[in-house]
């Protein structure tokens, strides 16, 4: 019949005919093999979309590591720079031991010769001073380092720092000598022409 219905004839003795409602034809739509694949797309364009976010979501958080706003220390993780500090003024520094250029924060007397801060200026200015300080475990200066840096006058000397490449610059305190002020946790700052950049802590032992 037209009107969605279909009549079965009674069982009973007199019985008046039984009409039943025919199945909504949306019902049967939804349970064809097209719905499901349909369905199925769906789903797959939504698990699409929430990986495009999350993708969105790391490309960011990679900014800001790009950016300096944290920062990635060598083989030590997710590093945050404290607010006094102006990061962006070094492309990169680092303490390690003796002649190796593998960064550390913890030094042996007996094993290492020497700490040193290696650190490299992002813009490197024509003139500029550099200088650490050095502070105990008493949170007392103990010596400062300062140097003034003229690349005019270096390439006169014959060292070529190039017009491009930051110049790698290194400032070094004897590791026994530390031990026998005070053995403990140690700070260095790094200041270019007075700005500080960056604040490392190390162990002298």
């Amino acid at each position: 019949m037209s009107d969605g219905t279909f009549t079965e004839a009674s069982t009973a003795a007199g019985g008046e005919p039984r009409r039943f409602a025919r199945p909504p034809a949306s019902a049967a739509a939804e349970t064809s093999p097209d719905a499901l694949a349909t369905g199925s797309t769906k789903s797959f364009r939504t698990r699409v979309r929430s990986l495009a976010t999350w993708a969105t979501i790391l490309v960011g958080f990679s900014f800001l590591v790009g950016c300096g706003a944290l920062n990635l220390g060598k083989f030590k993780g997710l590093e945050v720079s404290g607010r006094d500090e102006s990061y962006f003024l070094l492309k990169e520094v680092f303490l390690t031991g003796g002649s190796a250029a593998l960064p550390r924060d913890s030094f042996d007397h007996k094993m290492h010769e020497t700490v040193n801060l290696i650190f490299k200026p992002r813009s490197e200015k024509n003139t500029y001073v550099a200088k650490t300080v050095w502070e105990d475990p008493n949170h007392q200066e103990f010596r400062t380092i300062r140097a003034t840096y003229d690349k005019q006058q270096e390439g006169k000397e014959g060292i070529d720092r190039g017009q491009k490449q930051a110049t790698t610059r290194v400032h070094t305190v004897e590791t026994a000598e530390l031990f026998q002020h005070k053995p403990g946790i140690w700070k260095v700052s790094v200041y270019l022409d007075d700005v500080l950049a960056r604040r490392l802590t190390f162990t002298v032992r």
